[in-house]
């Protein structure tokens, strides 16, 4: 008789995760310290940290094959995003590269930072190596168009 393991933890919490934690908040105490005392800059720098570390969390908890299948939709929406920033994006010293949602401002590009790598990943997983001339001018593409719209952005 075999006995079935269920995975019971709440959360997912790597020690890599707790570490950067950890720097982080090394990093407000040290804010606090240099800022000459002003708690406004330190709570106002909490604030985004804990809804990146909330962000972080939830991201942590989706299973990588969840992952994989968006992961051609999430590049298709950060293309779409970086276009909509040459059409209607917010200028901000002397550049437009944020979309302005009232809430909070957006740079699409920092999201692409993670995206083409992850897409190329995607495309080139489970193919043989080393890749053909047309997967690889694929990839280049892939690389290419979010790149070419982020160098025209003024």
């Amino acid at each position: 008789m075999q006995i079935k393991r269920y995975n019971t933890h709440i959360l997912h919490l790597d020690k890599m995760m707790l570490m950067g934690m950890l720097v982080a908040i090394i990093g407000l105490l040290t804010l606090y310290s240099a800022g000459g005392q002003e708690i406004d800059i330190v709570i106002r720098q909490g604030m985004r940290m804990l809804m990146g570390l909330i962000i972080m969390t939830l991201i942590a908890q989706i299973r990588l094959q969840h992952v994989f299948y968006w992961v051609p939709w999430i590049y298709l929406g950060g293309v779409v995003l970086l276009v909509a920033v040459l059409l209607i994006g917010d200028s901000s010293k002397g550049s437009q590269r944020w979309l302005d949602f009232g809430v909070f401002r957006f740079q699409p590009s920092e999201i692409m930072k993670l995206c083409v790598p992850m897409m190329v990943a995607w495309f080139l997983a489970e193919k043989p190596l080393p890749p053909s001339y047309g997967r690889s001018l694929t990839t280049l593409l892939i690389i290419m168009i979010p790149a070419l719209l982020i160098a025209k952005q003024p």
